[in-house]
């Protein structure tokens, strides 16, 4: 403390110490950050791709397809109406349905945006011919196969 020579005594601290009690003290993140993170981390978990691990993702499906029918991954999911491209789209659905497990809004999404009724005909028109036909039946049990084998990236 220190007299001021008019009769006042000043404090030279008395800012510095003001300026400490008036500051908000250091903000936490907000609880949505957090809860966030948490649901993000839990997401990567639960369906981060394991070897062995028996699922089928669209991405493995549509590389495998492709493969087997010697067409481009963009023309599966493109708008071509030619039959070279619709078979092998039709026959991704109807795996994507069937064994990844996707519904058939999720399944048109992947496929360039198309309508779930599009998806449904795909799968019921590959499902018809697999029960009519044991080597097309064949085919798909292999596809399926060797879509568990897929490990690149998309």
């Amino acid at each position: 403390m220190r007299d001021a020579g008019d009769g006042h005594v000043t404090d030279p601290g008395w800012i510095a110490r003001f300026m400490d009690h008036c500051a908000p003290p250091p903000a936490a993140p907000p609880s949505w950050r957090r809860d966030l993170a948490d649901f993000n981390e839990e997401l990567r978990s639960r369906f981060a791709l394991q070897v062995g691990d028996g699922r089928i993702f669209g991405w493995q499906i549509r590389h495998s397809v492709a493969a087997h029918f010697a067409v481009t991954r963009a023309e599966i999911t493109g708008a071509s109406r030619l039959a070279r491209c619709v078979w092998p789209r039709q026959v991704a659905m109807y795996l994507c349905v069937r064994f990844a497990g996707l519904s058939c809004r999720q399944t048109g999404a992947l496929f360039g945006g198309r309508d779930h009724g599009t998806v449904r005909h795909a799968v019921d028109r590959i499902a018809a011919r697999i029960a009519i036909d044991p080597a097309f039946a064949e085919t798909i049990g292999a596809l399926v196969a060797a879509c568990r084998e897929v490990t690149e990236d998309r």
